[in-house]
C-alpha cells in the first residue's frame, strides 16, 4: 500500500460517507492482486456520494482512470480537487440511464479501453441494482471485479434481491465479503480469486466459495453471507439476530469505530428504526456488554446525553 493511500485511510473522517475498514481492506486487496497479475483497466463507481470509495480507488492506481457516476457531483468534486486526482472524472445524471456504451465512450476519452473494477453503490432499488450488475457484467474484462455495497442493509431489500438473482443466474458470483460489501466476478474467474485469497475462512454462498477477508467490528460478513446463502429476506436474518447485532454495535462504538464522523445519536436512531430494538433494550444490552462503568465511559466519549437515551 503506498503512503498516500495509508494517509487517506487514516483521515477518512474528513469525508462524509460510509466505508468501513473491512470494505477498504477488501478494495485494497483486490486492487493489489489485479496489479500483481497485470490486470489493467479503468475503475467505475455507480453512486459516489462524497467520494470515499472513489478517491481510494483513484489513489490506489493513479495511472488509470476512475469514472464516477452520480446524480450530482457537487459533494465529491472538492475532494477530488483537494487530493489532486487528475485520473478521477465524474459523469452526472440518473445512473439507471447510463449504459455500458456510454461508459465506454467516456472512458475512451480518458484513454481507457477496459474496466477492471466496478463499485456498485447506486440508488439501492432492485431495478437500479440489477441495472448496475447487468451493466457491470457487460463491462468487466477477464479478471475484473464488482464490489457491491449494502448487501446486508435491511433498509435496502432491493439490493439483496438483485444480488440473489445475479448469483442464481450466474451473471456475477460472489468470492469475498467484508465491511458490508461483497466482491463478485465472472464464474470463469472464481477459481483464480479463490486461489489468490487462499488462507482465509471460506463459507458456501449458494454453491460458491466466499472468502471472509476480515472480521471487522460489525461482523457484517456473517450477516451478508447468511442472508445470501439462505436466500431469505434481510429481516429474517437480522431481526432474530438483533441482540447479537446490537452487541457488535456497542462494541464498535466502545472501540471508537464505524462512526464515520456521525453522532452516536444518529447511529442509535438508525439502529432502532431498522431492527425494532427499543432504546431501553439497547441500553440494557450495552450495560451487559460494557458494564455500568463502560456504559458511562461510552456516553462521555461520544457526548451522549442521558435525556436522549
Amino acid at each position: 500500500m503506498n503512503e498516500s493511500v495509508q494517509q487517506y485511510l487514516d483521515s477518512l473522517e474528513n469525508i462524509h460517507g460510509w466505508l468501513q475498514p473491512g470494505a477498504a481492506e477488501l478494495i485494497c486487496n483486490v486492487d493489489a492482486i489485479q496489479q500483481q497479475r497485470g490486470t489493467s483497466g479503468a475503475r467505475v463507481e455507480f453512486g459516489v456520494h462524497h467520494g470515499r470509495s472513489l478517491i481510494l480507488m483513484a489513489l490506489l492506481d493513479t495511472d488509470s482512470p476512475v469514472l464516477g457516476l452520480d446524480l450530482d457531483d457537487s459533494h465529491v468534486r472538492p475532494h477530488i480537487e483537494s487530493y489532486g486526482l487528475t485520473n478521477a472524472r465524474m459523469v452526472t445524471g440518473n445512473t439507471n440511464d447510463i449504459d455500458a456504451d456510454r461508459i465506454r465512450t467516456e472512458l475512451a476519452a480518458l484513454g481507457a479501453s477496459s474496466v477492471r473494477m466496478v463499485s456498485i453503490d447506486g440508488d439501492h432499488t432492485y431495478e437500479g441494482t440489477l441495472h448496475d450488475l447487468l451493466t457491470t457484467a457487460e463491462l468487466l474484462r477477464p479478471g475484473g471485479v464488482a464490489i457491491v455495497d449494502d448487501v446486508a442493509n435491511p433498509i435496502y431489500p432491493g439490493v439483496h434481491q438483485a444480488m440473489i438473482e445475479s448469483i442464481d443466474t450466474e451473471l456475477l458470483v460472489p468470492f469475498a465479503a467484508a465491511g458490508g460489501r461483497i466482491a463478485m466476478c465472472s464464474p470463469a474467474d472464481i477459481a483464480d480469486w479463490a486461489d489468490a485469497l487462499s488462507g482465509y475462512a471460506v463459507v458456501d454462498v449458494r454453491g460458491w466459495p466466499v472468502v471472509m477477508t476480515t472480521d471487522d467490528a460489525w461482523c457484517q460478513p456473517t450477516l451478508e453471507t447468511r442472508a445470501l446463502a439462505e436466500g431469505v429476506s434481510m429481516d429474517a436474518i437480522l431481526i432474530p439476530a438483533r441482540r447479537e447485532y446490537a452487541q457488535h454495535l456497542v462494541a464498535s462504538f466502545a472501540g471508537g469505530k464505524v462512526t464515520d464522523g456521525i453522532s452516536l445519536e444518529h447511529w442509535i436512531g438508525e439502529f432502532v428504526r431498522d431492527t425494532g430494538v427499543t432504546r431501553e433494550e439497547l441500553v440494557a444490552i450495552a450495560r451487559e456488554v460494557l458494564g455500568d462503568e463502560g456504559l458511562e465511559k461510552l456516553k462521555r466519549k461520544w457526548g451522549y446525553e442521558e435525556a436522549s437515551a
